[in-house]
C-alpha cells in the first residue's frame, strides 16, 4: 500500500517562514561572535593608547625630576639649597622612577593584550602602525536610541525569537485542518483472504488543534513582552552612557583651558631664564606645573575615551569622532 500525503498550502507556508526565522538566528549567532572579536581588539586598542601616554608623560617626569636634582645638587654646593629641599627633591626622584617604571609594565601588558586580541605575535607589534583612537561626537538621545535598537544583537536575537513564536502560532493555526494520508480504500487480508476497507481520517481533525495553538499563542505573548522589556532597557541603559559621556567633556574642555595657562607660564618662564631673571628651578617648576596640567588632560581625555567606547559597545555601531586636543 503505497500512500501519498496531502498538505495544506497555509501549512507548507508557515514551516517555510519557521525555517526562515531559524537561519536567521544562525546567522545572527554568528555576528555576535564577530562583534565580541571586534570588542576585545578595540578595549585592547584604547588601553594600548592609555598606557603609551601615560608612559609619555612619565618619562617626562623623570626627567624633569632628575634636572630638578641636578639644579638642587649646585644650590646644595654653593650653600644655598636646605637639607629639607634636597630630600624632597631626592624623593621626588625615587617616586619620578617608580612612576616611570609602573608606566613601562602597563604598557607591555596593553600590547600584550593587543597581540592576543589580534592573534599575532608580541614583537609584530612594532612594525605595524596604529591610528589614535579619537574622540566621539556624542549623538543626541533619539539617534543614539536608534542606533541600539537597529544594531544591538541581543536586540535582533529577541526579535527573531519573537519571530519564530509566531511563526509557530501560524503554523498550529495552519494545522487545524490536518495532513490527509490517502491509500488504497481498500486492501487485501492475505490472513482473512478477504479484502477490507482502510480509508479513515485523522483524529486531529475533530480537536481543530486547539491545545497546540494556546501553548503557541502563549509563547507569542511572553516573547513580546520579553521584547518590550529588553527595548526599555536599552533604551535607559543608552541614555544613561550618553549623559555619562557628555557630563565627562566639560572636565576635558577645562583641562585644555587650564594647560594652555600652564604653557604660557612656561614661555614667560623661558623668557625670564634667557633674560637672567630666573634661576634653572624656577623654569623646572613651571615645566613641572605644565606636566601636572599634562596629565589632567590626559586622565580628563582617558575618562571621556572610555565612556565614548561604553557607549559605542552599547548602540553596537561606531560613532562618529573628532580630533579632539
Amino acid at each position: 500500500g503505497l500512500q501519498w500525503e496531502l498538505v495544506d498550502g497555509s501549512v507548507q507556508t508557515a514551516l517555510a517562514e519557521a525555517a526562515n526565522r531559524e537561519s536567521q538566528e544562525v546567522k545572527w549567532s554568528a555576528g555576535d561572535t564577530a562583534w565580541r572579536l571586534y570588542s576585545a581588539m578595540g578595549a585592547a586598542l584604547i588601553e594600548r593608547q592609555v598606557a603609551l601616554e601615560r608612559q609619555q608623560l612619565a618619562v617626562q617626569g623623570l626627567q624633569l625630576a632628575i634636572d630638578r636634582e641636578r639644579s638642587v645638587a649646585v644650590r646644595e654646593r654653593y650653600g644655598v639649597a636646605s637639607a629639607l629641599e634636597v630630600q624632597l627633591t631626592a624623593q621626588r626622584l625615587q617616586d619620578a622612577k617608580r612612576e616611570s617604571a609602573e608606566a613601562d609594565a602597563a604598557h607591555i601588558s596593553a600590547q600584550a593584550q593587543l597581540a592576543t586580541s589580534l592573534a599575532v605575535p608580541f614583537e609584530s607589534l612594532n612594525n605595524m602602525r596604529i591610528s589614535e583612537c579619537l574622540l566621539p561626537v556624542i549623538p543626541d538621545s533619539v539617534t543614539a536610541r536608534q542606533l541600539a535598537l537597529k544594531n544591538q544583537l541581543a536586540f535582533a536575537r529577541q526579535l527573531i525569537q519573537y519571530g519564530m513564536a509566531e511563526a509557530e502560532l501560524k503554523l498550529q493555526v495552519a494545522k487545524q485542518y490536518p495532513s490527509l494520508r490517502l491509500g488504497p480504500g481498500l486492501l487485501w487480508s492475505q490472513g482473512d483472504t478477504v479484502w477490507q476497507f482502510s480509508f479513515g481520517l485523522p483524529a486531529a481533525l475533530l480537536n481543530r488543534n486547539i491545545a497546540a495553538i494556546e501553548a503557541a499563542e502563549a509563547n507569542r505573548t511572553a516573547q513580546g513582552a520579553a521584547v518590550l522589556a529588553k527595548q526599555s532597557e536599552i533604551i535607559s541603559e543608552v541614555e544613561r552612557l550618553r549623559l555619562n559621556a557628555i557630563a565627562l567633556a566639560e572636565p576635558l574642555r577645562v583641562a585644555l583651558v587650564a594647560l594652555k595657562a600652564a604653557q604660557s607660564q612656561v614661555q614667560l618662564s623661558l623668557a625670564q631664564f634667557d633674560a637672567g631673571n630666573v634661576d634653572a628651578l624656577t623654569l623646572i617648576d613651571a615645566r613641572r606645573l605644565q606636566l601636572q596640567a599634562e596629565r589632567t588632560v590626559f586622565d580628563a581625555r582617558t575618562s571621556l575615551l572610555r565612556a565614548q567606547w561604553s557607549l559605542e559597545l552599547a548602540v553596537q555601531s561606531p560613532i562618529t569622532t573628532i580630533d579632539f586636543h
